[in-house]
């Protein structure tokens, strides 16, 4: 894995930030997070899929897709349902390691900030708290800090391991306070489980312990078991059929539905096995000290029995999809609300 230097990079102006928005660029979809006009908290989310825009001719799609189109280094680009809709099927969009250094990357930070700004955020006066994989933190914090502060324009950058932002929302309170749910000197693993990888991290009391923080697949590892298998049974499938057989258990072929529930069990049974045998890895050192671990992430519910089976104080966070960009942004604003106390 990569080295964790540290559990925070940050770039900042000389200017005070006033405003806290978290910030999740997943695999999957793009999490935001901030603070309506009359301080309610508020969330975005859309799917993180990119590709160059053309000319649509129906006038009706056209309009639609105007909504979500973006310029990018001089280049319009689609995103959301419209790349989707107008990509070729089974497309997968980043599931590569160093896909921080990726235009499509580039891409979906434009449009979240363009998004942002729609719904009437002032980016350009935030702190944005965003966050990366642990085993990817090390090598691209630096460079997702100074990416974010170029692209979105905000006065702070301050870039997070993943799973710290769902021991955030958990911790703190919308306005960034104690929550009470966390008390002073307790000891928390999280596990957050996304589309490309499932992060592992520990805090003990307030420190981040090195040995913890590590990561390995996420859900894409019970769709890449159930694609060997519904092909060895002789259906034709992609990478998006088994992203949704994985939970409908059902695959669409030439106009019929074919159940496939028991292939996605197995595959959940292979992925769920690997995911845990990291966690006994890396968090089982630790797991008799631990007051509870928190699963979060899109794809909590489907391996929270498993973990069970092996941290009976195992604990699955609300609202798991949003979670990590809310955690980000309730951070942001305790750190805010802190540097205000005299």
């Amino acid at each position: 894995m990569d080295q964790v230097v540290s559990e925070q990079v940050s770039v900042r102006t000389t200017a005070a930030p006033s405003v806290a928005i978290g910030f999740d660029i997943g695999h999957s979809a793009v999490k935001l997070a901030w603070l309506g006009e009359h301080g309610t908290p508020l969330s975005l989310l859309f799917r993180s899929c990119v590709r160059p825009a053309f000319a649509i001719s129906n006038e009706e799609t056209a309009q639609r897709a105007r909504a979500e189109t973006v310029v990018c280094n001089g280049q319009m680009y689609f995103f959301g349902e419209t790349a989707a809709i107008q990509s070729e099927p089974g497309g997968a969009n980043g599931l590569i390691a160093d896909w921080v250094e990726s235009v499509e990357y580039r891409v979906l930070v434009s449009a979240a900030t363009a998004q942002l700004e729609s719904a009437g955020v002032r980016v350009g006066d935030a702190l944005v708290v965003c966050g990366l994989p642990t085993s990817q933190f090390g090598r691209h914090g630096t460079k997702l800090a100074a990416l974010m502060r170029e692209v979105t324009g905000a006065r702070e950058v301050q870039v997070k391991p993943q799973p710290m932002g769902a021991y955030q929302y958990v911790r703190l309170t919308d306005r960034g306070g104690a929550s009470g749910q966390i008390r002073p000197g307790e000891n928390w693993g999280v596990i957050d489980i996304g589309r490309y990888s499932t992060d592992f991290m520990a805090m003990m009391g307030t420190s981040w312990v090195e040995r913890a923080a590590d990561s390995c697949g996420g859900f894409r590892l019970v769709a890449g078991h159930l694609k060997t298998l519904l092909v060895e049974r002789g259906l034709d499938v992609d990478d998006d059929d088994c992203d949704t057989a994985a939970f409908e258990g059902t695959v669409r072929q030439f106009g019929r539905t074919v159940d496939v529930s028991a292939e996605a069990r197995e595959a959940v049974r292979r992925a769920t096995t690997e995911i845990t045998d990291v966690a006994l890895r890396v968090l089982g050192p630790f797991s008799k000290k631990l007051d509870g671990v928190l699963v979060a992430g899109g794809a909590a519910g489907v391996f929270i029995e498993g973990i069970r089976a092996i941290f009976p104080h195992a604990r699955d966070v609300q609202h798991g999809r949003i979670a990590i960009a809310e955690g980000f942004r309730r951070l942001g604003a305790g750190i805010l609300r802190a540097r205000q106390l005299p």
